[in-house]
């Protein structure tokens, strides 16, 4: 077909051929690729969510947390659901809710269990019904379903290449690593014991080991000399505070008071020993499995930028 044939006959026989007008040669061409971008691109659905909604989302949050969400949380909520109808709308239309077993039965049960038995009417019929009457959108079995076979099959090819499970473990040193461990002695003065007089007796013990002299503490559970130990296992012992302060302190010079749950303490680092690099053919199962976990989500949330681009989704007028 020749491209005049797109042009009116009475312009090209007043204005002369497409051949003899370069400009009105580009337009024409321009309107036709334009026309056949415009019927392949994706068309950009909306989906609405209601007052009702929003209240499911905010009884949900209030049962897990035991108090209302604030404005941010609220919204970072409501980011989340919108994301997953996403993820429905996309299942609905690649067809998941009809062909998956277990959306299939769960659907068919709660029809015939809200409408009694039906035995003129088959499955798909039944099925239909439900999906009218919003049943794969509102049952927490069938969303849950769902939602797992998107992310499925946004994980399907998610794949570790030779050295991504080292690069993870660089990445993520302070997570396999042997912490770092202090040797600690310590001088415990008892809330019990010494009363209201428990700090001033712990700085007056204080001041002594620090001029040399020996002082000596009310018994501990722990004792007095605590093997190399790490931040995580001090703080079981002692209290976060204690851990936070022995982290802090040069080896060899006595630190206190610090308050635990049982009364003053005064602590000296005797050694430490430094955080051990990760030993990645030690880690290497255990990485492997939070590399792919880490690879899975990336697809996921590849998957959810591109529908992102088609699914719209509102909020009682609010867009999301």
């Amino acid at each position: 077909m020749d491209l005049a044939d797109l042009v009116p006959p009475g312009i090209v026989k007043r204005r002369g051929s497409l051949r003899q007008r370069p400009l009105l040669h580009f337009l024409a061409l321009g309107a036709v690729l334009f026309a056949v971008q415009a019927a392949l691109a994706p068309r950009v659905q909306t989906l609405e969510l209601d007052d009702a909604d929003l209240e499911q989302l905010r009884r949900q949050w209030s049962g897990e947390q035991g108090r209302a969400p604030g404005a941010a949380e609220l919204a970072a909520a409501q980011a989340r659901r919108a994301d997953e109808e996403r993820l429905l709308a996309e299942a609905r239309r690649l067809g998941l809710d009809r062909h998956d077993l277990i959306v299939r039965r769960r659907l068919l049960q709660n029809l015939r269990f809200a409408l009694g038995t039906d035995a003129g009417a088959s499955d798909e019929t039944l099925l239909e019904r439900a999906r009218r009457l919003g049943m794969d959108r509102r049952d927490p079995v069938v969303r849950g379903r769902l939602l797992q076979l998107m992310r499925q099959r946004a994980a399907a090819d998610a794949r570790l290449g030779p050295t991504d499970i080292s690069d993870y473990v660089e990445r993520h040193a302070d997570r396999y690593a042997a912490p770092a461990r202090s040797a600690v002695e310590q001088r415990f003065f008892s809330r019990d014991r010494h009363g209201a007089r428990t700090h001033a007796d712990a700085i007056s013990a204080l001041k002594r080991l620090q001029d040399g002299t020996g002082v000596t503490g009310d018994p501990f559970l722990l004792g007095d000399t605590l093997p190399p130990s790490s931040p995580a296992e001090l703080a079981r012992a002692f209290g976060e505070p204690a851990a936070q302060a022995i982290a802090r302190a040069a080896p060899g010079r006595w630190i206190g008071p610090v308050a635990s749950a049982w009364g003053e303490h005064l602590f000296r680092v005797t050694a430490q020993l430094p955080a051990a690099p990760a030993d990645a053919a030690t880690v290497r199962r255990q990485a492997a499995y939070a590399a792919l976990a880490e690879r899975e989500q990336q697809a996921v949330d590849a998957l959810l930028a591109a529908l992102r681009s088609r699914y719209r989704v509102e909020w009682r007028g609010e867009a999301s």
